[in-house]
């Protein structure tokens, strides 16, 4: 600042909580000296500190997308899709490949009674209950089942998750995974037959 003629400033060091510093907030005064009020310089402090709580913000959003990019790509490669459900609400996000394997409508709002509707009677009553289970015991769960597609087709999905807490005191999430091992089911002979 001495450089293009600064006469006075205030020179704030950006962080967050006691993380590293990561950068500075200047301003300065160019036409004459001045002495800043401790009214001014709490300003600064607290403009400064929205800065830093903005700027550690967007790198912990870019970080999370890239994470949440990473793992898209994982489950896509292994032809796995992602489920999360709000158990209080039983509102379902699920990645793109889990609306593929239930081909669910792309706009489609998802709830628990979604998932159920298109498992198989043979298998409903069965994966309610170890879904039930799961949510109150917070045990990990896997099951398989199958599902009836929309053009009648019978596809066998295996199924693994577990619940996580809320922290606002609810019963929090059902958390999985799903993939499609119809294929792996076409080849399962029973022992029997070969007897």
């Amino acid at each position: 600042f001495n450089l293009y003629g600064a006469k006075a400033g205030v020179y704030v060091p950006l962080s967050v909580g006691q993380g590293p510093v990561f950068g500075v907030l200047t301003f300065a005064a160019m036409q004459k000296e001045r002495d800043w009020s401790e009214k001014v310089v709490k300003g600064f402090l607290l403009l400064a500190q929205v800065f830093a709580n903005a700027l550690a913000r967007q790198k912990t959003e870019m970080a999370l997308r890239e994470s949440e990019a990473r793992l898209i790509l994982a489950t896509d490669a292994a032809e796995t899709g992602l489920w999360n459900m709000n158990i209080d609400t039983g509102s379902v996000w699920v990645s793109g490949k889990t609306r593929d394997l239930f081909h669910f409508h792309p706009d489609e709002q998802l709830t628990e009674e979604s998932f159920l509707k298109v498992i198989h009677p043979d298998d409903h009553e069965r994966v309610n209950d170890t879904v039930q289970h799961a949510i109150q015991s917070g045990e990990n769960f896997q099951c398989e089942y199958k599902i009836i597609l929309p053009d009648g087709k019978i596809r066998w999905i295996a199924a693994r998750g577990k619940r996580h807490n809320g922290s606002d005191g609810g019963l929090g999430f059902l958390m999985g995974v799903s993939s499609d091992i119809t294929e792996r089911k076409q080849f399962d002979v029973p022992i029997a037959s070969f007897q």
